[in-house]
């Protein structure tokens, strides 16, 4: 079973009227304006709110996890490989040959 609904309106102020009414017990229903047609996954449609939570939350996770371990060797490089000291290297290699 589906955690969304979709209601259609004929008029724009029903629209607007149903979007903005609060609901009694929010944290249970969540009242949105739905997304064109066109940008809806219909396959998707049937899997339940609360995994989609769990896989947004499990990505954002692997992310935040992915730019730490991404951002520590690459300013660490960026802080060892300056101008001067490849400049410094290059010239003592020149050197010996």
């Amino acid at each position: 079973m589906s955690s969304y609904g979709f209601v259609t309106f004929k008029t724009l102020s029903s629209v607007t009227c149903a979007a903005s009414t609060r609901v009694a017990n929010a944290s249970i229903l969540n009242v949105s304006p739905s997304p064109e047609p066109r940008d809806i996954v219909w396959e998707n449609v049937h899997i339940d709110s609360a995994i989609i939570i769990g896989r947004e939350f499990t990505a954002n996770c692997l992310l935040i996890l992915g730019v730490i371990f991404w951002s520590v060797p690459v300013a660490s490089i960026q802080a060892l490989a300056t101008i001067e000291k490849i400049g410094k290297n290059v010239c003592q290699i020149v050197m010996k040959f």
